[in-house]
């Protein structure tokens, strides 16, 4: 009986992903040139965190919220995906800084280039919180694939909206 992707750890299922994409990404290349396919990936990244963002919301008991939203840093650590450190948690905010990035390790063995591990995994923070709730907002300050020493996040939680 073979196991759905889902049952997988996330490392896992974005290796596999990968390993499609990158195919993908050169041939979108040939066709269509390296911006026009990396923006491709990089929208469907961002479709499927924005996807994933709405179904984690739709397990929050009495509706979204900073304190269920920060379970998803034990979603991230799981399977030595992320390293994560210096969480912190209040009423309205939750930051922390990844610093080791497996998805960038496991990416950069498949011999993806940083550009496209960006686009199919670091474009996927903003879409993921904008999912989850409008009130959500993020800030993100370096990353790792731009030579960074750790990508700092700050998630806030804000009583208004955003507007479109």
């Amino acid at each position: 009986m073979s196991t759905p992707l889902s049952d997988l750890p996330l490392l896992s299922r974005r290796i596999i992903e990968a390993q499609a994409i990158y195919q993908l990404h050169r041939v979108l290349v040939e066709s269509y040139g390296e911006e026009a396919a990396l923006a491709a990936v990089s929208r469907a990244s961002q479709d499927a965190a924005h996807a994933a963002g709405r179904a984690f919301a739709a397990e929050a008991p009495g509706g979204p919220s900073l304190a269920h939203f920060s379970g998803m840093v034990e979603r991230w650590r799981a399977g030595g995906a992320l390293d994560i450190a210096d969480v912190r948690l209040s009423d309205d905010e939750l930051s922390f800084s990844v610093t080791r990035c497996g998805y960038l390790e496991a990416y950069r063995k498949l011999g993806l280039p940083d550009s496209l591990s960006q686009a199919l995994s670091c474009c996927r923070d903003p879409a993921l919180g904008a999912g989850y709730s409008p009130r959500l907002r993020l800030a993100r300050f370096g990353l790792i694939s731009e030579g960074c020493p750790a990508c700092r996040f700050l998630f806030s939680w804000s009583e208004e909206e955003k507007k479109p």
